[in-house]
């Protein structure tokens, strides 16, 4: 018996040795672990920190460029509507202002109105029996109406033509034909030329019944004598245009068109670099 009890005392005291040491150690490990753990989360988190702070930075200076090209998109398209506009103003101004330069040519239409002028470009060619006395007629108008001293201030109208519509062109193109194509005849009469030289009126004729076509019948019965009783009717429809352009209801829809589109591609730009700069 003498034997074992200190082999059991011996037995018990490495058993609490080791159970002691085998806590201290376990605990020792396991703080020493959840520190590593804690450092590498700490870690994580300062990287996670720093990410999402560049990707706000990142993203407020896209914003910022985005709001920046919107804005300075819409004021180059605000600046340039307005010099449009002013253009356009300046080219319904000109474009009315040649139509009402015809005086001495509207004198003349309406002198030559009641007469046929195509039986008079016949009867004045020379050598036909009383082709002078129509011809010293056909002067006499000519010098009532000081045609001689008619200078026209629509010489370069043409450029014009970009900042008004299609439609008021037409009108103005269909009236300066209609004003002057008596005078035309007249100088055929005057000079005696006869009709050889004038081109076929059925053409112009047809210009005018596109912008008038409720004369278009009236047209086809007077021929190229209906030309000085359409001046007026034509006037009045190229001042109806040019007030409609003066509305703006177009141009200010296009402008509007625009600036959507301008609003609507920043968006989409702004959707897709959002989506390149997510993590």
């Amino acid at each position: 018996m003498s034997d074992w009890v200190p082999a059991i005392s011996s037995s018990g005291v490495l058993a609490l040795i080791c159970f002691i040491w085998g806590t201290y150690y376990k605990a020792t490990i396991e703080k020493g672990v959840q520190h590593r753990l804690d450092t590498k989360l700490e870690e994580m988190r300062s990287q996670f920190r720093q990410d999402e702070e560049r990707h706000k930075q990142a993203l407020k200076v896209q914003d910022e460029r985005i709001s920046a090209l919107r804005s300075g998109a819409l004021a180059g398209l605000a600046s340039r509507s307005a010099a449009l506009d002013k253009r356009r103003l300046e080219a319904i101004e000109t474009l009315w202002a040649a139509a009402s330069d015809y005086g001495p040519l509207k004198m003349a239409g309406k002198m030559t109105q009641v007469l046929n002028m195509e039986k008079l470009i016949e009867a004045a060619e020379f050598d036909k029996p009383g082709s002078e006395n129509i011809r010293q007629f056909a002067s006499f108008i000519w010098t009532t109406c000081k045609l001689d001293d008619y200078k026209t201030t629509s010489q370069n109208i043409a450029r014009e033509r970009p900042f008004v519509s299609p439609l008021a062109w037409a009108i103005y193109t269909a009236h300066a034909i209609a004003v002057s194509s008596p005078v035309v005849d007249l100088g055929a009469i005057r000079t005696g030329v006869g009709p050889k030289l004038l081109k076929d009126p059925k053409p112009l004729l047809d210009s005018i019944k596109a912008v008038l076509p409720d004369y278009t019948q009236y047209i086809d019965d007077r021929g190229s004598a209906a030309m000085p009783n359409l001046v007026e009717p034509l006037e009045e429809a190229l001042l109806k245009e040019l007030r409609k352009s003066l509305d703006g209801g177009e141009s200010d829809e296009q402008t509007l068109s625009k600036a959507a589109a301008i609003i609507k591609a920043a968006d989409t730009l702004s959707t897709g670099e959002s989506l390149a700069v997510t993590p």
